[in-house]
């Protein structure tokens, strides 16, 4: 076997990095999984978006630099609990960013009145589920900063990911020129 992809050591509840032993169903662990579960979704959401004509804004290279802040994140929390030297950090630069990209969409699209519905596109659907594994991941992050020492800068970056997401989903709909549907209540 070239790859050795378990070890079996976990297999009582417990996770083994380095030197350290920690339960899976602790806050960190929560917080690790969640990102990684965001990360693998907004993978799906790229391959989905490989089929959108490009544009002013590539929607697949915008949710790759967030693949990529997102592993930064979990390295980052990483060496916070399983205590490794160095590695790499999430800056302002990071959030300017996201920010940035936020607000180049917002100029693009029409004007937001009214909830939206998800579900105008497949692509856009997709973002939607990914908007709220965001959500999910932040939370968990957020429970993890009681214990842990977490960043402003993910913490700030964490809160706007949701937002980006939104904004992403509803470019694609205006990229593909599908109408958005509001609630009817």
């Amino acid at each position: 076997m070239n790859t050795k992809f378990y070890t079996g050591k976990g297999d009582g509840g417990e996770s083994f990095v380095g030197k350290k032993k920690i339960s899976k169903d602790s806050a960190a662990l929560e917080a690790l999984g969640s990102l990684d579960e965001l990360n693998s979704w907004l993978g799906l959401c790229r391959a989905a978006g490989n089929n959108l004509k490009k544009t002013t804004i590539d929607v697949t290279e915008a949710l790759r630099k967030v693949q990529e802040q997102i592993f930064i994140i979990q390295a980052e929390i990483a060496v916070l609990v399983f205590e490794y030297p160095g590695g790499p950090k999430l800056n302002a630069s990071h959030l300017e960013g996201l920010e940035a990209l936020i607000k180049d969409i917002d100029a693009l699209l029409p004007p937001l009145t009214k909830f939206i519905v998800p579900g105008a596109s497949e692509v856009s659907a997709r973002l939607d589920v990914g908007r709220t594994l965001a959500r999910l991941a932040e939370r968990r992050v957020v429970t993890l900063s009681i214990h842990e020492k977490i960043s402003p800068d993910v913490l700030g970056y964490m809160n706007r990911l949701s937002s980006a997401l939104f904004a992403i989903a509803r470019y694609t709909n205006h990229i593909q020129g599908v109408s958005e549907d509001n609630p009817r209540y």
